[in-house]
């Protein structure tokens, strides 16, 4: 037992300490033993055991954690293929040599060059290190970089060569390494103490003590001013923020109608801002927000997300609640007119929210109410959705978005359509293990691009009671939504609620014209049953819901026509798909592999478009499946097994507009990107492009009236393209 307490180097005085502790135990005195057992058992200091006693569960003494490993870095190793490899890319100063991949060692040692300093690369790097290290080890890489040997039995001349040419040179690109990581990267030191512990000590204890006083003096300095948070200085605009338009009714029964639109497009703006700022860049690495543990991997991403689906819903919500179909018009009118206030605002993201909540199914199909608007009202619907389009690529709101200054709120979306591209569609380890580097500086790219607009604030004055009306605003979901828009307005003959005095909105010219618009996977025809949920006005809005939540199990109890061949019937499992995460109504879930059945069928799911996993499928199917196989696949898919004769006239129409239609347009929109994108699969193989034009004049025809026009104009576009570079002289 002696021998026990001398290995603990236990003191009379120590003794004394720890006999002041076991009385408050307490009651407990069954466990000193055990407690005594166990510090006797182990290496532990009772220094460190008395200091670390916790008063409020005095069963348990908290240990101390067990240092932290440092993983070895090791560098100086001599270039080759194996450990970094280069590639010649076009800019604007001529052909540039970049990293396109290499080992985490190179990558430091080029990060902290000594022939010279390469900013755009160390901002890439600090931006994206977290996909591939933790900030510990950069931190351990950097300090063992700063720490290189110097020559072993060097001459006096050769060590002092050394010094001029490398470690010096070396010892300075790690200082403004550390520096423009402290000063543009600071959160990744405020969120975790020992990180920044460890900083400071590598400052006090090291650079100080090799000579590189001024270097550690200013890094000191950053670390002071970042901790006192002197750098949270109201900004100063230059000019005086305009008045908030309040309304005339502010009391409690305040309505959405009676908020100016000017103020509402700007309390939206300045919650949208401060969430927007709020991103880190690091949550929109390894595509954070669409994994099970989203919420700390990408939190604000997720809050902007969030917030997104409430303003789109608050937007429906309010149309839809309104029984008068005058009044109705009039909320309408009032939503288009925030919508063109967000615009001018250049508050994209508040654009895309109120235009995707009009776009729904349930406030597309409300035809009297559209009609309602025609003139001034239109025009602006069909400019702020044109704006905001997504064919090409979100083109139209990425040039608007390169010709203004901010401040700005883009819509999110389009960056993280662009992430997910470049993470799918690129590897994060090539050449036998090797970073790949390339995939990172894309990344950097587009997350600066949204960091460029985090930086401007509005020059707007907040109005907390509208803003806590925002926020607070009612909003129904989807399937509640369609049923009060069933009841707004019934389905073409069907009687309707109430009739408008149109003569004090509109002109008679406006009430006659025809509203036309285009919707990318909407279906005009998307009228459900009117017996199975219910029409009238006095049904409470759980009934309607807990009916429309029956359609799933409708569609099932369906007896569907058998067809020879028919590869979709099976039911999803973890034998033939396997999702990213768990279905959400925020985010989508995200297929990471799958039968080539399954994967078609999720290509062409009725329920939502995927176009991230068009994008991806389109760019590698050809690694698993022959062209030809594809389109079979798409043929099959789009003739749907149909109901029976036993179907009832209701069951038949739900099978059209909940399964059927959108399952046609979704086969459509992949077989038209197809042509339209990789049209050489086509123009390679006849019996391909025969099957085409086969399917365009007699499926299609049949099944989407203007499609097949829209398929022939991109061939001939592509056929001209083809003849056009074959005819090219190259001399």
């Amino acid at each position: 037992m002696a021998s026990r307490w001398s290995r603990l180097n236990y003191t009379v005085q120590q003794n004394q300490q720890l006999q002041q502790i076991i009385p408050r135990i307490g009651t407990f005195s069954n466990k000193q033993n055990s407690i005594f057992s166990s510090l006797l058992s182990t290496n532990i200091n009772i220094n460190l055991a008395i200091n670390n006693y916790n008063p409020i569960n005095p069963l348990f003494f908290e240990l101390p954690e067990r240092p932290r490993e440092r993983k070895i870095f090791t560098f100086d190793t001599i270039d080759s293929e194996s450990n970094i490899m280069f590639t010649v890319e076009e800019s604007a100063e001529g052909k540039v040599s970049n990293i396109k991949c290499a080992s985490v060692e190179k990558l430091i040692e080029r990060v902290t060059f000594e022939e010279y300093a390469d900013p755009s690369f160390v901002q890439s790097f600090l931006l994206t290190y977290r996909s591939f290290m933790s900030s510990f080890e950069l931190l351990d890489a950097v300090i063992q970089r700063y720490n290189m040997p110097g020559p072993v039995n060097g001459t006096t001349q050769e060590i002092e060569d050394f010094k001029k040419t490398r470690q010096t040179p070396i010892r300075l690109r790690v200082f403004n390494v550390m520096k423009t990581w402290c000063q543009t990267h600071w959160l990744d030191f405020a969120d975790d103490p020992k990180l920044l512990e460890a900083f400071k000590d590598f400052i006090e204890n090291i650079m100080l003590k090799t000579g590189m006083v001024n270097p550690a003096n200013q890094l000191q300095k950053i670390i002071i001013k970042k901790l006192s948070g002197n750098e949270d200085v109201d900004v100063k605009f230059h000019k005086v923020p305009p008045m908030p338009q309040l309304p005339s009714n502010m009391h409690a029964a305040m309505t959405f109608i009676d908020v100016p639109a000017e103020e509402l497009a700007r309390q939206i703006t300045l919650i949208e801002h401060e969430m927007y700022k709020s991103i880190k860049s690091w949550e929109f690495l390894n595509q954070g927000w669409t994994k099970k543990d989203k919420e700390k991997r990408a939190p604000n991403i997720i809050a902007m997300i969030r917030h997104f689906n409430h303003i789109s819903r608050w937007a429906q919500t309010e149309i839809l609640k309104t029984k008068d179909l005058r009044d109705r018009i009039a909320v309408l009118k009032h939503i288009i007119e925030v919508c063109e206030k967000l615009k001018n605002m250049n508050n994209f993201n508040g654009v895309m929210e109120i235009v995707s909540g009009l776009q729904s199914s349930g406030i597309f199909r409300l035809k009297q109410t559209w009609a309602g608007i025609a003139g001034r009202h239109q025009r602006l619907y069909d400019e702020m959705h044109s704006l905001i389009s997504s064919d090409n690529n979100y083109k139209n709101i990425r040039a608007f978005l390169h010709s203004i200054d901010p401040p700005c709120i883009p819509y999110l979306g389009v960056y993280l359509t662009d992430l997910i591209f470049i993470e799918d569609g690129a590897p994060d380890l090539i050449q036998g293990g090797l970073i790949n580097f390339s995939k990172r500086r894309k990344l950097s790219l587009v997350i600066r691009e949204i960091q460029q607009y985090q930086q401007t604030p509005y020059c707007l004055t907040p109005v907390s009671f509208i803003q806590e009306f925002i926020l607070e605003g009612e909003t129904f979901d989807d399937d509640m939504l369609y049923n009060m828009s069933l009841q707004r307005e019934a389905r073409d003959g069907q009687k309707i609620d109430t009739k408008p005095d149109l003569k004090k909105n509109t002109s008679s010219k406006d009430v006659k014209a025809t509203i036309q618009r285009t919707h990318s996977g909407t279906v005009n025809a998307r009228n459900f049953q009117k017996k199975l949920f219910g029409e009238s006005e006095d049904k409470s809005a759980d009934k309607g819901a807990e009916k429309l939540g029956l359609s799933e199990e409708i569609l099932d109890s369906i007896e569907y026509q058998q067809i020879p061949g028919y590869k979709f019937n099976e039911k999803d499992s973890s034998s033939n798909i396997i999702f990213a995460k768990d279905q959400s109504d925020d985010i989508r879930s995200v297929v990471i592999a799958g039968t080539i059945e399954k994967l078609v069928e999720r290509l062409t799911y009725e329920k939502y478009p995927d176009t991230a996993l068009m994008n991806v499928m389109m760019l590698t199917y050809p690694t698993f499946m022959t062209a030809n196989e594809l389109f079979s696949l798409l043929l099959i898919r789009f003739n749907l097994p149909r109901p029976t004769s036993k179907a009832t006239k209701e069951q038949i129409e739900l099978f059209r507009t909940k399964k059927e239609i959108p399952t046609q347009i979704r086969v459509f929109n992949v077989i038209k990107h197809w042509v339209d994108k990789h049209y050489e699969d086509f123009h390679s193989d006849s019996n391909l492009l025969a099957n085409l034009n086969q399917f365009v004049e007699k499926d299609l025809k049949k099944a989407i009236e203007r499609a097949p026009d829209q398929i022939k104009k991109i061939m001939q576009k592509n056929l001209n393209l083809a003849e056009k570079s074959r005819n090219i002289n190259f001399n």
